[in-house]
C-alpha cells in the first residue's frame, strides 16, 4: 500500500501499489477535484500540480502526514496549521483520540524544492504499530454510541445540509405542479413541446436530489468538510450518485415488489452503495456489487443492527407533532450509523475485490426485473378477464364483432331432445329495469302480461303505462303503479286499434321526472296471428317490429349462440356468422348489423350433429346504450329441432 496526498487540500488516500500507474500520469483529486501530476520514481514520487498553491512565507511550504496509531490512517495538513506544541489529534477514519508533538516538527527547517512544489516521500520513517483487526462488528450499544458522537460532532452541518433538501424538495415539488398546470395552457396542449418540458424538469429534481444524497454521503465521510464543501462535492458526482440511486431504487423496488423478502435482502446487501461511491470512488453496478462483498458473511449481524434502528426510527415517527420534526435527525443519523457498520466491515476485511463481471450484474438487475414481472402477471390475472371483456365490447361497438368458443363436457345422463319450437320465455339478467313481454304480437283486446324485474329505488308512485311507438311521454292508454315492488307481474288489455305499441317505466310519477327510465320490446297488435310477407307466410311470433330511436336508428346488435350445430346466419342474404359445427363446442357470436328502412330478414341453416346429448341454437337482437351500458333485447328466438331454415323478419318503423 502506498499513501498518494494532494499538494492542493491535503486529502490523502492509501491505494495498493499494483493500481498505480507505472508512468507520468495527471490524476484528479476527489475531494477537490484538481488536477495534479503523479510520477512514480523509484526513490521519489514527486506531485506536480498544475496549479501552485500560494506559497507566502518558508514556513507555509510543505506538508506533515500525520498518522493514526490505532488504524493506520493518514492524513496530510500544511504545517503552519500545526502548532508548536503536543495537542489532541482525532483520526477522522476511526475517531480515536491520540497526542501529537508539534515542537518536533516545527524544530526541523523547512528547505523547499528548487521548483517551490511539495514533495511527499515514501512512508519509510519508523510508524506506530497497526492498530489489530477487527474481528467482528461493534455491539449495538457501541454503534449507537459512536454514531451519536459524530452526529454531536456534525450536527450543524448535517442538519443544515438537511434543511437544504426539505426546502429543495418544496420548491421543486410547488415548480412542477405549476408546470404541469400551466404549460399545457400556455402551449395549447403541444404534446412535442409539454412532454421535453416535463422530462427536463423532472431531470432536474432528479439531479438535485442526487446532489444533496452525495452531499450528505460526503459530509458523513470525511469530518473535515463544511457545508458548502460537502455541496460542491455532491454536486460534482451528482450523475454517479444518481446512477447508483437509479440502480438500488430499480433492483430494491423489484426485490420487495417479489413478496418482500428478496427486498430486504438486497436492503441489507446494497446498503452501503453509496458509501462505496464516496470513500473507494467506485460507482454504479461495481459499488452495488462490492457493498454485497462487504456483507458476505455477516448478513444475519447486520439486518438485526439495520432492523432495530428502522423500529427505533419508526417507533419515534409516529409520535404526534414531534416526530416530523425528529426527521431533521432521524435522516442524518441514520447514515452515520450505517456508515459505521460500513467502516466496522473494512476492517474486518481490509481492502478486498468484487466480482464485478456483466453476468454477476445482470444477475441483479435480473432478479429485480422479475419483481416488476410477478406484479404485472399478478395484475393480468386479476383483471384479465374485465380487460378480455372490455376490448370485447369495444370491437363489438367499432362493428368488427366478437367470437368465444368453449367446449361443454356433457353430464353422466344424457338430456333428452326438448321440443323442435318453443315461445321465448321473458329472459332476466342483471340489467336494471326491465320490462319483458313474452311474445311481441296480439290480437285487439287480447291479454297481455308483462314482466318487470330489478327496478331500482322503487318508490310508491312507480308506474308503467302503455304507449304508441313514438308517441309522446302524456300520450298514454292504460297505466299501473309499481306501489314500490321491485319485481312482478302487470295484466293489461290490448288496444282495438292496430299498430305497434310499447310499455315505459316512469320513476314516482311525476315527480321523478317525465322521461322514462326503461323500456319494453317493441310488439303489434293487429288482426290475425299470421302476416304476408312477400308472397309467403311467416309466423307472427318470429316478426317484430324495432322503432327508430337515437342517432343511429338502425344500428343493432345480433348475438348467436349455438352447440351441437352445424349451419350458418344470414342478415339480408349475407352471411354474419358460420356455425362450424364441432361436437359439444359451444360457438358464441356478438357484433352489430345496421337495418335498412322497412322489412329486414334473418335467415338461419341448422342441422343437429348426430347423437347429441343436447342442441341448442339461440338469436338474439337488442340495442346497446353504451353510455349507460344497458341493453334493451328487442327479439330472442331459440332453436332445438334437428335442422331446418327459419326466417325472422325485423321491421324498421321509421
Amino acid at each position: 500500500m502506498k499513501t498518494l496526498s494532494c499538494p492542493h487540500c491535503g486529502f490523502s488516500k492509501e491505494i495498493p501499489a499494483e493500481r498505480l500507474p507505472k508512468e507520468a500520469s495527471q490524476v484528479t483529486c476527489p475531494k477537490c477535484q484538481k488536477p495534479f501530476i503523479f510520477d512514480p520514481q523509484p526513490a521519489t514520487e514527486q506531485i506536480k500540480p498544475t496549479e501552485a498553491p500560494p506559497v507566502s512565507t518558508p514556513a507555509a511550504i510543505g506538508n506533515a502526514v500525520i498518522t493514526c496509531p490505532h488504524c493506520n490512517s493518514r492524513r496530510q495538513v500544511p504545517k503552519d496549521k500545526v502548532p508548536p506544541r503536543t495537542i489532541k489529534v482525532t483520526c477522522p477514519q476511526c475517531q480515536k483520540v491520540f497526542p501529537f508533538d508539534g515542537a518536533i516538527l516545527h524544530s526541523r527547517a523547512a528547505v523547499p524544492g528548487p521548483s517551490q512544489q511539495p514533495i511527499l516521500m515514501p512512508q519509510s520513517a519508523p510508524e506506530p504499530g497497526p492498530r489489530p483487526a477487527r474481528k467482528q462488528l461493534a455491539s449495538i450499544g457501541d454503534l449507537f454510541s459512536r454514531s451519536w458522537q459524530v452526529f454531536i460532532r456534525r450536527i450543524l452541518t448535517l442538519i443544515g445540509i438537511n434543511l437544504l433538501a426539505l426546502l429543495l424538495m418544496g420548491a421543486a415539488s410547488l415548480f412542477l405542479a405549476s408546470g404541469i398546470q400551466h404549460l399545457p395552457v400556455s402551449f395549447s396542449n403541444n404534446p412535442f413541446i409539454i412532454i421535453p418540458a416535463m422530462i427536463l424538469l423532472f431531470v432536474v429534481m432528479l439531479a438535485m436530489f442526487s446532489a444533496i444524497g452525495g452531499a450528505m454521503t460526503y459530509a458523513i465521510v470525511d469530518e473535515s468538510i463544511g457545508v458548502r464543501q460537502a455541496l460542491g462535492l455532491g454536486i460534482q458526482r451528482w450523475r454517479a450518485f444518481l446512477w447508483v440511486f437509479l440502480l438500488l431504487g430499480f433492483i430494491l423496488t423489484g426485490g420487495y415488489l417479489a413478496f418482500l423478502l428478496p427486498g430486504l435482502l438486497f436492503t441489507v446487501w446494497f446498503i452501503f452503495a453509496q458509501f462505496v461511491l464516496a470513500h473507494e470512488e467506485i460507482g454504479g453496478m461495481d459499488a452495488l456489487l462490492l457493498s454485497r462483498a462487504y456483507v458476505r458473511g455477516h448478513g444475519w449481524e447486520i439486518g438485526g443492527r439495520l432492523l432495530l434502528l428502522w423500529v427505533v426510527n419508526g417507533l419515534l415517527s409516529c409520535i404526534p407533532f414531534i416526530g416530523p420534526l425528529l426527521s431533521l435527525v432521524l435522516g442524518p443519523f441514520t447514515l452515520i450509523y450505517t456508515y459505521e457498520i460500513y467502516r466496522d466491515l473494512r476492517e474486518i476485511k481490509g481492502e478486498i475485490a468484487a466480482d464485478c463481471s456483466g453476468g454477476e450484474k445482470a444477475k441483479y438487475l435480473l432478479a429485480g426485473a422479475a419483481g416488476y414481472l410477478l406484479i404485472g402477471i399478478a395484475i393480468f390475472l386479476l383483471l384479465g378477464s374485465t380487460l378480455y371483456h372490455g376490448l370485447n365490447l369495444f370491437r363489438t361497438q367499432m362493428g368488427a364483432g366478437s367470437y368465444q368458443e368453449e367446449r361443454i363436457t356433457p353430464p353422466v345422463a344424457p338430456r333428452q331432445p326438448q321440443p323442435t319450437t318453443r315461445t321465448p320465455a321473458p329472459v332476466v339478467n342483471n340489467r336494471p329495469n326491465q320490462l319483458i313481454l313474452e311474445q311481441t304480437t296480439f290480437a285487439p283486446g287480447a291479454a297481455i302480461s308483462l314482466t318487470f324485474a330489478k327496478v331500482q329505488n322503487p318508490a310508491l308512485k312507480d308506474r308503467v303505462g302503455l304507449f304508441k311507438v313514438g308517441a309522446d311521454n302524456q300520450s298514454f292508454g292504460e297505466a299501473r303503479y309499481l306501489a314500490r315492488k321491485t319485481e312482478g307481474k302487470l295484466q293489461f288489455t290490448a288496444p282495438q286499434e292496430a299498430g305497434h305499441y310499447e310499455f315505459r317505466l316512469f320513476s314516482n310519477w311525476p315527480e321523478g321526472g317525465s322521461e322514462p327510465i326503461s323500456r319494453s320490446q317493441p310488439f303489434s297488435v293487429g288482426s290475425g296471428s299470421t302476416a304476408q310477407t312477400g308472397g309467403e307466410e311467416t309466423d307472427s311470433t318470429n316478426s317484430i317490429v324495432v322503432p327508430a330511436l337515437g342517432e343511429n336508428p338502425g344500428e343493432v346488435m345480433v348475438y348467436v349462440f349455438a352447440i351441437n350445430y352445424l349451419g350458418s346466419v344470414r342478415f339480408n342474404g349475407e352471411e354474419i356468422y358460420p356455425i362450424a359445427g364441432e361436437r359439444d363446442m359451444s360457438y358464441n357470436y356478438t357484433g352489430s348489423v345496421t337495418l335498412q328502412p322497412g322489412r329486414n330478414r334473418f335467415e338461419v341453416d341448422y342441422k343437429a350433429l348426430p347423437d347429441p346429448w343436447m342442441t341448442e341454437l339461440k338469436l338474439k337482437v337488442y340495442r346497446y346504450d353504451w353510455n349507460t351500458n344497458q341493453e334493451t333485447v328487442l327479439a330472442e328466438w331459440v332453436l332445438n329441432d334437428p335442422q331446418g331454415t327459419k326466417t325472422y323478419e325485423v321491421t324498421l318503423d321509421n
